[in-house]
């Protein structure tokens, strides 16, 4: 509708070798997850002249290991608000969008990435059982432009694991993060008929 949309929300997290990660040392690796599942994204404010909108985004993923036999890794949810400016500060074509929320999953998805069983436990790393709850709160800011032949993009994220349920694993070394990125994407070839887009 005007208002409310429901769309798919997909996420992934890479493997990790416990050979290359001093807190796991010792421990089974990590396979790789996929977690899919939908969000209802509610248009909470519109400008009269279309260019700027704030969402509240509410996905709900189960997550899966990636392997010959696939495991349950429990559920995600991460409500958060998002807000997308068309021709920011003047500049023409240039979009910035800006996303805030909480993560919260379930013990298992938890014990997946933090918890030490009592085989693996040693003097420095202590056997570790996580509890379900809240997983941090990630920031999000993006800024993009479509060329003519090309798109460019750039990215900055924090991510705060303060007062998370797990914060305590002994496989925490760091409660926060802070990621940046950039992309360039060539455009081969577009259609010769536009049509207007209601968004």
């Amino acid at each position: 509708t005007d208002r409310l949309d429901l769309n798919i929300s997909v996420g992934a997290s890479q493997p990790v070798s416990s050979d290359s990660n001093r807190a796991r040392a010792g421990m089974p690796d990590l396979k790789p997850s996929l977690e899919i599942g939908p969000s209802l994204d509610i248009t909470l404010w519109r400008a009269a002249d279309q260019r700027t909108k704030l969402d509240l985004r509410l996905p709900v993923r189960a997550a899966l290991s990636v392997e010959s036999h696939p495991r349950s890794l429990g559920w995600i949810a991460s409500p958060r608000l998002n807000l997308d400016m068309a021709d920011v500060g003047g500049l023409n074509g240039w979009n910035l969008g800006m996303l805030a929320g909480p993560i919260y999953a379930t013990r298992r998805q938890h014990n997946y990435f933090y918890a030490v069983s009592h085989e693996f436990a040693t003097a420095d790393r202590p056997a570790y059982s996580a509890s379900g709850g809240y997983s941090g709160t990630q920031f999000l800011a993006a800024l993009s432009k479509r060329f003519p032949g090309y798109w460019v993009g750039g990215f900055a994220r924090y991510d705060t694991l303060k007062s998370a349920a797990f914060e305590d694993s002994p496989l925490v070394r760091r409660s926060n993060s802070f990621f940046t990125g950039i992309a360039v994407a060539w455009i081969f070839g577009e259609s010769s008929t536009r049509v207007n887009a209601d968004e």
